[in-house]
C-alpha cells in the first residue's frame, strides 16, 4: 500500500484534493492520479482543529493551491445553506472547489476494489490515514461509523469522483506545449 521512500510523482500527473469537515475537525487528502494504470496515488494529508476556515484554505493552497478541490456541502447533517457558505469561504481565498455528494458504501466499495487490485497506493508519510483506515468499520446493523473518520469521508470523495476532477498544472501544461510547438516546427516553412 505504501511507495517507496525514493518515488516521485511525476509532475505530468492530474492533482486533485478533498475535504471534509466536521464539528471539530477538518481533513484533506491529495490525490495523484496516473491515468495510464488508473492508479491512485494519495500522497499527502491534512488533519487539524477547525478553527477558522481562512486557515484549512492557507493550508490546503500551501500544498497544491492550484489544483482542484472536491467537497460534500451537504455531509455531516449540514443543512444545504450552511454547506454553501463553506464553498463560498473557499473560493473567496481562491480554492476551486467542486461540490459533489457521496454516499459512504458507495466510497467504501470503490476503496475497496482499488485496493485489492493495487489502483490504489498512499504514501508511508500518511500515518493518520492508516490509522483512520484500520479504524473504519461498520456497527452490528451494518452502517459506517462516523467517528475520527473525516479522511476516509475525502477518499470517499476521491475515489467517486476524483479521477474525472483531477486536473493538471496549468504552468506545467503550458510550458510542455510552448516545449512542442518549439520543436515541432519546420524550418522552412515555420508550421
Amino acid at each position: 500500500m505504501e511507495q517507496p521512500a525514493d518515488f516521485r510523482l511525476p509532475r505530468h500527473w492530474p492533482r486533485v484534493w478533498a475535504l471534509d469537515i466536521d464539528r471539530a475537525k477538518a481533513s484533506a487528502l491529495w490525490l495523484a492520479v496516473d491515468r495510464e494504470t488508473d492508479t491512485f496515488y494519495i500522497y499527502s494529508e491534512l488533519v487539524m482543529p477547525r478553527h477558522e476556515l481562512a486557515l484549512v484554505a492557507s493550508a490546503i493552497k500551501k500544498r497544491v493551491g492550484w489544483a482542484p478541490g472536491l467537497f460534500d456541502h451537504v455531509a455531516r447533517k449540514r443543512s444545504e445553506q450552511e454547506g454553501q457558505r463553506i464553498v463560498e469561504a473557499l473560493m473567496d481565498v481562491n480554492l476551486d472547489v467542486f461540490t459533489v455528494t457521496a454516499d459512504a458504501d458507495a466510497g467504501a466499495a470503490e476503496v475497496a476494489g482499488r485496493l485489492a487490485t493495487k489502483r490504489l497506493k498512499v504514501f508511508d508519510t500518511c500515518t493518520e490515514w492508516l490509522a483512520q483506515y484500520r479504524a473504519y468499520r461498520r456497527n452490528k446493523d451494518g452502517d459506517i461509523v462516523e467517528e475520527s473518520d473525516g479522511l476516509m469521508r475525502a477518499m470517499d470523495l476521491l475515489a467517486l469522483a476524483g479521477r474525472e476532477i483531477a486536473a493538471p498544472d496549468a504552468a506545467l501544461a503550458e510550458e510542455v506545449m510552448d516545449e512542442w510547438s518549439a520543436q515541432s516546427r519546420d524550418s522552412v516553412t515555420g508550421y
